[in-house]
């Protein structure tokens, strides 16, 4: 598989592609080598050259002979050979969404085993990405900034429509709160979400079943590979987690399988600290990492899935007719009337009906908090 930048140099200014492939290209070629060596050196049995395609070649600069503009190229091995595939289109069952909490941990422990080791390649690493903000210092990224004004446009207009919807008072609370503060630029507190603490990591970005590969054993997923870092960042691992929860979670598996599917990835989280700094489960330096803290600062950020799906899910759930409405006025106008009204009403009132029950869903586990942090 072979990846390079897109667009004129107009279009990848206004899209910050520079930025975002730029910083993918600094996952596969610096961040990942070191996690390898980290697992590899401390003789653990975690394996992380298998998290991601073989990466036969990357680099990002200009190159005249292919042309005038910023380019980068990554070219890494075809997972169609070793049997991996794309999972289904959208919702998850228990077995797969197990799977991708368990291996993100493992992910994401190696940015706190640096951390605990005081390691400075951890500060050479992050120093390396490129911020990739969603608002800040006047500026924001466009596209996103109309997308999730549309997505949460579209979610209050429903409970508008039908406040039976709003069944308990917590909830109807938390809504007012999110619609009163952040209805109009509800991009500025996606930028919150990226406030960085010490339970900040390198995170895969976008990590939801659109970049994960998986790997069956009688019709059962028992591997998978993840790809295209392009929204990476160093920020909460609620990031990560919450996205593919909110987006992949089918309503009631999402009531029953929450607590589990995140003790699952804090288990993942601590066996694979414990192989790397081999410590017992109850020393001190895992003290920071215990399952109470880590889902304290998970119910801190976690509201980051909700409004990825708010503006992500109509787009995976809605007709190949309204897809392709979308995709053209997409293409054409981010700002149009018309991608406005196929955004609103693409999926109809399925689509609306899940998203109100993710955001109920994200009130009654606590999740609201961030709204009201300022």
């Amino acid at each position: 598989m072979v990846k390079v930048m897109k667009g004129d140099d107009s279009f990848r200014e206004h899209s910050k592609a520079r930025i975002q492939f730029s910083n993918e290209i600094l996952i596969y070629t610096e961040v990942l080598p070191q996690f390898i060596h980290l697992l590899q050196s401390s003789d653990s049995p975690i394996k992380g050259d298998s998290w991601c395609p073989k990466v036969l070649y990357g680099v990002a600069g200009k190159f005249p002979d292919y042309s005038n503009q910023y380019e980068t190229m990554l070219v890494m091995e075809d997972l169609t050979f070793d049997g991996f595939q794309a999972g289904p289109r959208n919702d998850l069952d228990e077995n797969h969404l197990i799977l991708m909490a368990r291996k993100i941990a493992q992910f994401h422990a190696c940015t706190y085993a640096m951390k605990i080791n005081k390691d400075k390649n951890l500060d050479r690493l992050v120093e390396r990405l490129t911020p990739f903000n969603f608002a800040a210092d006047g500026e924001e990224l466009h596209t996103n900034a109309v997308l999730v004004k549309i997505g949460i446009e579209r979610i209050m207009k429903f409970l508008n429509d039908h406040p039976e919807e709003l069944d308990c008072e917590s909830f109807k609370t938390d809504m007012n709160k999110l619609s009163n503060k952040y209805a109009e630029a509800p991009i500025n507190l996606m930028q919150k979400f990226l406030t960085r603490d010490e339970y900040s990591v390198i995170l895969h970005g976008d990590y939801n079943r659109n970049n994960v590969l998986f790997k069956y054993e009688n019709d059962i997923p028992v591997d998978l590979r993840m790809f295209d870092f392009q929204q990476n960042r160093y920020a909460s691992p609620a990031i990560d987690v919450s996205f593919f929860m909110c987006m992949n979670m089918p309503s009631g598996l999402r009531e029953r399988l929450w607590d589990p599917l995140l003790r699952q990835y804090h288990s993942s989280l601590i066996d694979t600290l414990i192989s790397i700094l081999k410590c017992k489960p109850d020393d001190e330096k895992l003290e920071p990492y215990t399952f109470s803290n880590i889902m304290d600062h998970f119910r801190r950020f976690a509201l980051y899935g909700g409004m990825i799906a708010s503006h992500f899910l109509p787009w995976m759930l809605c007709s190949e007719e309204e897809c392709a409405q979308l995709a053209y006025h997409f293409a054409k106008d981010v700002d149009s009337p018309e991608l406005k009204h196929w955004t609103m009403i693409c999926g109809g009132e399925s689509v609306d009906r899940r998203l109100v029950e993710i955001f109920r869903h994200l009130s009654q586990m606590g999740c609201f908090s961030i709204v009201d942090d300022d």
